[in-house]
């Protein structure tokens, strides 16, 4: 499974686990919900999502390319994806909310954020996980 792109149509979704996709490229493929979105109106993906772990899954690139709408989101843990360098989240998306966002102190440091502002709004946020 090289994308999990169906879990759009599962709009009422709280928690997304996905442990061990050892081919798991994309959880949403922009790709795909381009073509999927035209037949669609409002989509808004993961807006009541509370919970997102994902575990082994070492060549996911991409959770989504944009910054997710989710006012729910509480908690993000990820380990053993070494190859993620980027969260869906920007600056608006720690206001009014306690989120807890959980991995590898090397991952960590390797994330790519929209600006300098948004890494240090985050980093209070984090906890580090052991291997």
């Amino acid at each position: 499974m090289r994308e999990t792109t169906w879990l759009i149509f599962a709009p009422n979704v709280k928690a997304i686990r996905l442990f061990w996709c050892k081919e798991l490229e994309e959880v949403i493929s922009k790709e795909i919900l381009c073509e999927v979105s035209e037949k669609m109106d409002n989509l808004n993906p993961f807006s009541k999502l509370q919970s997102l772990e994902i575990f082994g899954a070492e060549i996911l690139k991409s959770i989504y390319w944009k910054a997710l709408l989710s006012p729910q989101l509480k908690k993000i843990d990820v380990m053993k994806c070494p190859n993620l360098q980027k969260l869906p989240l920007d600056s608006n998306s720690t206001e009014g909310r306690k989120l807890v966002i959980r991995g590898q102190e090397d991952w960590w440091k390797e994330l790519q954020w929209e600006d300098e502002a948004t890494r240090n709004a985050f980093l209070l946020c984090f906890e580090p996980l052991q291997d």
